[in-house]
């Protein structure tokens, strides 16, 4: 029975401190006049990328989609520029490199 309650107890202990490093991760990233919420799904597929390269990847992903989905839909959003909220052990040095690794298909400055 130690055996078991030792892997429950570690278990707990794993879970608790997950918690604390997904809720640690970007809450929102933001590049042009794109903002995209990273909600507590997002967030936990972002800490599942080991490699910062793939993290960087994972970004650019979603910022992808958000692009296509607002020319799809012809809907703009106004927010300021290259802003990432909410970043803590060293994620805020990763996520500016998504705009900086993005070069294609990148507008202008903004009309307003």
């Amino acid at each position: 029975m130690h055996p078991t309650k030792a892997s429950v107890l570690f278990y707990h202990l794993w879970v608790v401190s997950a918690a604390e490093v997904i809720l640690s991760a970007p809450t929102s990233i933001s590049w042009d006049d794109e903002t995209i919420l990273l909600t507590t799904a997002r967030r936990t597929e972002w800490l599942l990328c080991k490699h910062p390269k793939k993290k960087t990847e994972y970004l650019q992903e979603l910022l992808h989609a958000a692009r296509e989905a607002r020319a799809t839909t012809g809907a703009s959003s106004e927010t300021e520029p290259c802003v990432v909220q909410g970043l803590e052990d060293g994620a805020a040095e990763q996520a500016p490199d998504v705009a900086e690794g993005d070069g294609e298909g990148q507008k202008g400055e903004s009309e307003e």
